[in-house]
């Protein structure tokens, strides 16, 4: 064989090498895209594109909500961002605000903290044709569209009510506020209004200090172990949020004073609900969170359509203890 033969065939091994592997990187490109009918003739345009700015990414509650949410935009033709900071951050919701107005979103759902600073922005979003929801916390002098989640009042209301059934002589209580009520003043007062009032009239039963969580991890068992030491008296304690009151009770659990300090807590969770079977829990107040992302998109899906939707959308709330867990359970 001589030289230039060699050549020549060295050449071409080189280019049916070159042509394999780009045949190989294409059609693991193409393959995915096939296998989940996301191929030009299947895939299929979003009609609507949300925003939904949450108080925190890795709260078990904003989770559950984001799933609503997508479960609405899947069935209603719209994509969800979901977006937030991974620990309360005002500054954080509030950069995502200004993102998803710059972007010209069709709506917007948004947690809201300081109304000063989010109210400007809601007016901005609106006057530019966006539509805006406020979710567990809202701006009523805002031009938002409507708000979505429950009745704070009565909230705090069912919370004071699941003290007043379970006090045995002389109560001293400990609110601890988490959760969306600590990052909103006007959601903070409603339910502790709620609660006021349900205890009004019970002179055994007092507030003994009320404290609210910061955005730091395991805030709330810092501020359990805070209270155990500095309000010994104190001996029910009411929390305002699912993983705070998860955090609360394996404190007590893990000091030996479940029997001594009662607790009232938020959220349903298995984990919540197999401390009230076990009796860890007194019983605890929660909202349909699920049900509060699905209501945010069809709601922002109907005004786009130019339905009439309600300025409140009330998603419900609810008691679950040892009593009614059973029916819970087995779906009643």
């Amino acid at each position: 064989m001589n030289r230039y033969l060699r050549i020549a065939l060295a050449m071409l091994a080189i280019c049916l090498c070159f042509c394999f592997v780009g045949f190989a990187y294409n059609f693991n490109e193409i393959q995915p895209r096939i296998g989940n009918g996301e191929n030009d003739s299947q895939a299929k345009p979003k009609r609507y594109h949300f925003v939904l700015i949450a108080q925190n990414l890795d709260d078990s509650f904003w989770k559950s909500v984001r799933a609503g949410a997508e479960s609405a935009g899947a069935k209603l033709n719209a994509a969800i961002e979901y977006n937030g900071a991974v620990i309360s951050d005002e500054e954080e919701e509030l950069r995502y605000f200004n993102i998803a107005i710059a972007s010209h979103v069709d709506g917007i759902a948004v947690y809201v903290t300081d109304q000063s600073k989010f109210t400007p922005l809601i007016d901005k979003a609106v006057g530019e044709g966006i539509r805006v929801i406020t979710i567990e916390s809202d701006v009523k002098k805002s031009k938002r569209q409507a708000f979505v989640g429950p009745d704070s009042y009565k909230a705090g209301f069912s919370q004071g009510n699941l003290i007043v059934e379970n006090a045995i002589g002389t109560t001293k209580v400990a609110i601890v506020i988490g959760g969306n009520y600590a990052g909103n003043a006007d959601a903070r007062a409603s339910l502790l209004a709620g609660f006021r009032q349900a205890t009004t009239g019970k002179s055994s039963i007092s507030l003994d200090t009320i404290q609210t969580v910061s955005s730091e991890y395991f805030g709330a068992e810092r501020i359990i172990r805070g209270i155990l030491n500095e309000h010994p008296e104190v001996n029910m304690v009411v929390s305002t949020d699912a993983d705070d009151t998860l955090e609360i009770v394996q404190v007590l659990i893990d000091l030996n004073k479940e029997n001594n300090v009662r607790v009232v807590g938020y959220s349903n969770s298995q984990q919540i609900r197999n401390y009230i079977m076990n009796g860890n829990l007194l019983g605890s107040v929660y909202e349909n969170s699920s049900g509060t992302g699905y209501a945010c998109i069809a709601n922002l899906v109907d005004s786009i359509n130019e339905k009439t939707i309600p300025s409140f959308v009330d998603t419900g709330v609810y008691t679950i203890t040892r009593i009614n867990l059973v029916s819970y359970t087995s779906g009643g």
